[in-house]
Order: C-alpha cells, then sequence, then structure tokens
C-alpha cells in the first residue's frame, strides 16, 4: 500500500547581506486563505509569523513528491529573487529587533497539537527568548490506519533518523517533539520535523521512503491495541527524539535494520 503524501514546509527569508527579514506583508496569504500559485491546485503559500510556508498538492508517488516540493522550492525562490531577497532553509534562527516589531511578528506558536505517546494535547510553547523563531517541515499522509499508530512508527522512521541528520537541536526544544501530530479529514499530520530535509533532493526521498515505511510497518501491526504498539520502543524513541541523543538514534537505526 503507498500511501498519499503531503507537506507544508516553512522557510526563511534573508537579504543581500544574509541578514534575516520578515516575511510579512511580503508574500501575502494566510493559514485561513493561502495564495495560489502556479497552474496546478494544492500550490499555495502563505505568511506564517515571520516565515514563508508553502503548500503542495497530495503526491501519489515519489517522483511526484519530489517533482512537486521542487517546483514551489524554484517558484518562490525566483519570486523572492524580484524582492531582493533569497530563502534560507534552517529550522530555527533568531531575528534582528527591528524585523518583529508588527503585532503579526510577535505573534508565537500554532494551533494545539497532540502527543501520539500520551495521547494528550502538548502544551503551548514558551519561550524566553523573543526572537527566536522555527520552521517545520511537517510531513501529512492519507491513511484509514489509526493515525496514533502511524504517528508512532513514523517517529521511529522518520523522527529518529532525523536525531542523526538535522544538526539544529535548538527547534526541538520548543517544536517538533516525539509523537507530535494533528489529525486531518484525510489522516494526519505528523508535525516533528523541521525544515532539514528540503534542502536536497535525496533527503526528500529519504522522507518519502521512511514515510512509506512507517505506513507498512503500522499496516503489518494494526492489530496491536495503541498501548501495544511499539511499546517496546516507547520511552528510547520519546527519549531520542526529545533529549537530540544521536548515540541512542544510531542504536535505533540498527533495530530499524531488523524491521
Amino acid at each position: 500500500m503507498v500511501a498519499i503524501l503531503g507537506s507544508d514546509p516553512e522557510l526563511f527569508l534573508v537579504d543581500h547581506f544574509g541578514d534575516l527579514r520578515s516575511a510579512i506583508g511580503l508574500i501575502g496569504g494566510s493559514k485561513e486563505n493561502p495564495r495560489p500559485v502556479l497552474t496546478g491546485p494544492g500550490f499555495a503559500v502563505q505568511e506564517d509569523n515571520v516565515a514563508v510556508e508553502f503548500n503542495i498538492p497530495p503526491s501519489k508517488s515519489r517522483e511526484e513528491f519530489i517533482a512537486n516540493l521542487s517546483v514551489m522550492l524554484e517558484f518562490l525562490t525566483n519570486e523572492v529573487q524580484q524582492l531582493g531577497l533569497a530563502l534560507s532553509i534552517r529550522p530555527s534562527a533568531r531575528f534582528p529587533e527591528n524585523q518583529l516589531t508588527t503585532d503579526a511578528a510577535k505573534m508565537f506558536g500554532c494551533d494545539a497539537d497532540f502527543n501520539a505517546w500520551t495521547l494528550e494535547q502538548n502544551p503551548k510553547p514558551v519561550c524566553d527568548d523573543p526572537t527566536f523563531r522555527t520552521c517545520g517541515g511537517h510531513v501529512h499522509f492519507s491513511t484509514k490506519l489509526p493515525v496514533v499508530q502511524v504517528v508512532r512508527s513514523m517517529d521511529l522512521f522518520l523522527g529518529v533518523p532525523s536525531v542523526l541528520l538535522d544538526v539544529d537541536t535548538e527547534r526541538r526544544k520548543l517544536y517538533g517533539s516525539a509523537g507530535c501530530y494533528r489529525f486531518t479529514r484525510y489522516g494526519g499530520e505528523y508535525r516533528t520535523l523541521s525544515n532539514f530535509w528540503i534542502t536536497d533532493k535525496k533527503l526528500m526521498g529519504w522522507c518519502w521512503d521512511n514515510a512509506q515505511k512507517a505506513i507498512k510497518y503500522t499496516e503489518d501491526n494494526r492489530e496491536l491495541d495503541d498501548d501495544d504498539f511499539l511499546s517496546g520502543y516507547a520511552t528510547s524513541i520519546q527519549y531520542c527524539i526529545n533529549n537530540s541523543d544521536r548515540g541512542l538514534a544510531k542504536e535505533l537505526m540498527d533495530e530499524i535494520q531488523s524491521f
């Protein structure tokens, strides 16, 4: 079973000097009303606090997933170049205070999400640094499988390896904890990953491949109750992701090979 995947990555903008610039008032679109772009349905952009967020249509194959992401990155690169700016794909950054003067820029946090391990709502992040901002690389998946089990599988197949692949550890202190997800009308949204994996096509392919492995693992073990699903690895998976424990990630990666 090949699952249909989508994504809505976030990115920062920088000027010719490499200084961060707020996207507010430059890109258009909002969470409630994204700005459609390109020729096909599902391609859209929006301002998300000081970051740029883009949407891709649901992808039915690895090639389509990579192509959809790539065409949006190319579109945005060309669009912001006309503003004298460039894209900056990084999971976290501290913005100059002169870029955070508007009410929209001062808004911190997003709508509530949930923890697939505790089955509770995640607390709203609190940050002592008002200049700190983050970017996610969330993975949307269409499935009739139990969403909580899919998210736990994605923690093992995506979240744990991301500890080795994503050099940024600051974002995880506020966002992207283990098991972070939302329900959607078509399945779910896995919210643990930052935007690190959209930096090149190999990582885009890695994301597709491992998301599919997670869904297949869920399909093969769907008869288990939520409490029993990956229960032998639950503590290790959560600790690994939440604490950016690279040594434990390598150990768990060895376990993944046996699956």
